[in-house]
């Protein structure tokens, strides 16, 4: 799955976030698997990955990106 998100502009022009500290695009791509180890027991597993534009400069003329962000985690469900 890809998911993206882009904050408009006019947000940081009005002062409800700041260029220097809120990224303006996360794009996350993730994937998951699941095994049905039997008829009421369900194993899944899922790993996403999340990459930034913007919200890490010093100040909004000297931009950098947030560092990427990555997610693990695991689920096991019973009688579901």
């Amino acid at each position: 799955m890809i998911s993206n998100v882009a904050v408009d502009s006019g947000v940081f022009k009005l002062g409800y976030a700041s260029a220097n500290t809120s990224a303006r695009i996360a794009t996350e791509y993730a994937f998951g698997l699941n095994w049905y180890l039997s008829a009421n027991v369900k194993w899944q597993v899922d790993y996403a990955r999340t990459f930034f534009t913007g919200g890490a400069g010093p100040t909004p003329k000297l931009p950098q990106d947030r560092p990427d962000e990555g997610l693990f985690e695991t689920q096991l469900q019973i009688a579901f």
